[in-house]
């Protein structure tokens, strides 16, 4: 069973993937696994939903899903060591946020939860800058960086998203991204 299974593993992960075939459709057993999760493995152990990061499509949900799961442990310890790098210049009581892909903002503890939503958001954020900077809210924008360049879109002043399933590191994934 899925809980002797947890049980087994008590102790031996950091991060656990939870995907249901049809989970876009109806979460309730995601949301069982999860609730056995944080009771057997404890609060340390972080859960990704694969209803709470990809859209319809198993194999591309699936794979966004593990990858935040996988990206977890290094967003703690980002975020962790921002947090201490804040405190000890005296910075204590602001509100912290960081850039989602989508070129919007979101929470410490958000990000820790969906780490998988900072991926691509530095070109992102170059074309949400452009977009202020120029004054334009429709324009096409390139980032040119250090080993790449990025062509975007603006619509509205926020980066088109892609409606297609998109790459990351060779891997279809189908969660929110620039186009």
């Amino acid at each position: 069973t899925v809980k002797r299974v947890l049980t087994d593993w008590q102790g031996k992960i950091d991060s656990l993937a939870i995907v249901g075939v049809f989970s876009s459709l109806k979460n309730d057993q995601e949301e069982q696994v999860a609730s056995w999760a944080e009771e057997i493995l404890g609060g340390d152990v972080a859960i990704s939903q694969s209803a709470r990061i990809g859209s319809v499509g198993l194999i591309e949900r699936e794979n966004a899903t593990i990858l935040n799961a996988a990206l977890n442990k290094v967003m703690i310890s980002l975020t962790n060591g921002f947090e201490a790098s804040l405190m000890k210049e005296g910075i204590d009581e602001a509100e912290v946020f960081l850039c989602q892909n989508d070129g919007t903002l979101m929470s410490i503890d958000y990000a820790r939860q969906f780490p998988i939503l900072t991926i691509a958001c530095g070109p992102t954020n170059s074309i949400r800058g452009a977009s202020y900077l120029a004054g334009l809210k429709n324009a096409i924008v390139l980032d040119v960086g250090g080993t790449t360049s990025d062509v975007g879109v603006l619509v509205d002043g926020f980066p088109r998203e892609s409606s297609l399933a998109v790459d990351v590191g060779g891997i279809r994934t189908n969660f929110r991204m620039p186009d």
